[in-house]
Order: structure tokens, then sequence, then C-alpha cells
């Protein structure tokens, strides 16, 4: 016994309606627009068009996901401001981390030469910084731990009087 074959498919307009169906064109405008049956159509676009535009997403997903960080890297060099779950995340976090630093070195190289020595030194301050920052949120460094330290405090309360008739008395402890 042969295998149906759908009517659709083997329309000349194929083409045509499937980029009608899949720009989220209706069953009964669509099929009018076309002579053919609602059913028909709706038959293509479950048991035809639906795997061809699931395979078609599977092929073109690497693709766009390679883009995207370029393009959303494009967008913020244009002025577009990062989104809070760039900023929050440890790898957005790192990244805007390397170019303060990358501009922070070209800052420090320009005092250098010109013989900025203060500017120099308040660069020189936010580098360090940075680096550490960085060390720490790679895991590189951890602050030492700071020992909790027993402190006491003596409280000697001496009469007035004795204070003021000068009858001071020293005891050895």
């Amino acid at each position: 016994m042969a295998t149906p074959t759908c009517s659709i498919c083997q329309h000349p307009e194929l083409a045509a309606i499937d980029a009608a169906l899949a720009a989220g064109g209706t069953l009964i405008p669509t099929s009018a627009s076309f002579g053919v049956s609602k059913s028909a159509l709706g038959r293509h676009r479950t048991n035809c068009l639906a795997p061809k535009m699931a395979a078609a997403a599977k092929v073109l997903q690497p693709i766009r996901e390679s883009r995207e960080p370029v393009e959303r890297a494009k967008a913020i060099a244009m002025g577009d401001a990062p989104s809070p779950q760039e900023v929050l995340t440890l790898s957005g976090l790192l990244d805007r981390l390397a170019r303060s630093l990358d501009r922070l070195e070209g800052a420090a190289d320009t005092a250098a030469n010109d013989n900025l020595h203060s500017a120099l030194a308040a660069v020189s301050g936010q580098l360090h910084r940075g680096i550490a920052d960085a060390a720490r949120m790679q895991g590189f460094y951890a602050e030492p731990e700071v020992q909790p330290q027993s402190r006491f405090s003596i409280n000697i309360v001496l009469p007035a009087n004795d204070l003021q008739s000068g009858g001071f008395q020293t005891s050895d402890f």
C-alpha cells in the first residue's frame, strides 16, 4: 500500500503557503488565499511544517548562541547599559573588571610618562584593589581570617575628696 501524500506539499505554491503559516497566518484566510481546504492546511501545518521548523530551529540555535554575546557586546559598546543579570553574574563582573583594569593600566602609563606622580600613585592603588578583587572573585585569594582578640578595660574610681586633697595612695599589684 502506498504512503499517502500531503496535498499541500504537492501544491505549486508550497513555499508561499509555508511562509504564510510560519509568519503566523491562520488556517481559514490562508486556505482561502491559496484555494486549499482548511483541514488539509491544518494537517500540513502539524505533520509537515512543524517538524521542518523544529529541525531548522535546531540547526540555527548554535549560530544564535554564538552571535548573542557578540551582538550584546556591540550594543553595550554603542552605549546600551548592561542588564542586571550581566552585571550580577560572575563572568559579567570579571569582564567589566578586566575592562576597568585595562583602562587603569592605560591611565597609569600616561601618568608615568607625564611624570604625574600623585596621579600614578592613585591609579596604582586602584589597580592593586582591582587585581585583588579579581583574584577574590576567581577564588585565588581569600582575605585572611581575623582572629577575635580579647579586650578588657579596667576602670579605677577614686573618691573625689582624695583627688582634691592630694592624698593619693599607691599599691603594687
